[in-house]
């Protein structure tokens, strides 16, 4: 489940299932709707998603419905800071890609990297080797030099302490 800690101590569940809920995870734990869904039809299993300000969380791609496993280049974004969550489209990323790693950068924007647009587990039909970074000032994504190595279901990806980012394992094993 895609869970966050929000800015007044509660847990957000925010997917990949369409509603979304608060998580109390004190004795037996309960769970306790927001009343929001996921917009339209979007479906973000499998999607990159990262919390890139206090409260705030871009999710970015997945799949197109629980039906249509592939590739979805469709993006949402969660604002925890009002009393009631504020979930809003965005604009779609360039590439559809399933698997994806998302990656927050030094300067605050986030990388998407990895992934593929078949949807299909270990499997690089469909790779995605072009990264694409969103930059929260403007809404905006841009592409970045591609990769040689797919990355996709299973793989992996992170900051390094000097500011690059490391993707490794997924796809065909």
């Amino acid at each position: 489940p895609f869970l966050a800690l929000a800015p007044d101590g509660r847990l957000f569940h925010f997917g990949p299932t369409r509603s979304m809920n608060w998580v109390n995870p004190n004795g037996t734990g309960t769970l306790t709707s927001t009343g929001l869904t996921v917009p339209g039809t979007y479906f973000p299993k499998d999607s990159g998603w990262a919390m890139y300000d206090v409260g705030k969380i871009i999710v970015a791609g997945g799949a197109q419905s629980p039906t249509n496993g592939a590739g979805s280049n469709l993006v949402f974004h969660v604002d925890l800071n009002p009393a009631t969550p504020v979930i809003t489209t965005a604009q779609s990323m360039s590439r559809a890609r399933r698997f994806a790693n998302a990656v927050i950068l030094p300067n605050g924007e986030v990388m998407l990297i990895g992934g593929n647009t078949s949807g299909e587990k270990f499997s690089d039909n469909g790779s995605q080797l072009i990264p694409e970074i969103w930059k929260p000032q403007t809404g905006q994504w841009r592409t970045v030099a591609a990769m040689v190595t797919p990355r996709n279901y299973h793989s992996c990806a992170l900051l390094l302490p000097d500011g690059r980012v490391w993707a490794g394992g997924g796809g065909l094993g």
